[in-house]
């Protein structure tokens, strides 16, 4: 089977409400289950950064919902790469909430730095949790 690993980020749309993301990781985590598909969301309050991997028509098709889900905008597509296996292979949907300067989630954060993965996956991941001491 093809896989393949997509990076993206947005910004949240105004008016999201806290509790609404909370609601779109746990639908998220069951679709993703569902088709396949794993990854890492992290959210500041304004914006996503997201690593989503799979077969490569999951991943296509859940990138599509994602451009026309009207709670993001000034989505950007960051990496679109062949991947031989998974690098976040057992989160339907790791997640990390960061506010303020305070990183809920930060040891799966050290986790997920701490795999094999692409410079500029690792890259996106450090500007969103810039707050934590990783090299």
């Amino acid at each position: 089977m093809r896989m393949k690993l997509l990076t993206y980020s947005s910004f949240a749309s105004p008016g999201i409400q806290p509790g609404e993301v909370e609601q779109i990781l746990a639908k998220s985590r069951a679709n993703n289950a569902r088709d396949a598909v794993t990854g890492l969301l992290m959210f500041n309050g304004a914006a996503f950064v997201q690593a989503i991997e799979g077969p490569v028509a999951a991943v296509d098709h859940l990138y599509m919902r994602l451009v026309n889900d009207p709670r993001h905008c000034q989505i950007s597509r960051h990496d679109d790469l062949a991947l031989e296996r998974r690098i976040f292979d057992e989160w339907t949907m790791g997640y990390v909430q960061i506010n303020g300067g305070w990183l809920e989630g930060q040891y799966d954060v050290a986790d997920a730095l701490a795999r094999e993965m692409p410079d500029s996956v690792r890259k996106l991941l450090m500007s969103m949790a810039n707050t934590l001491p990783f090299e």
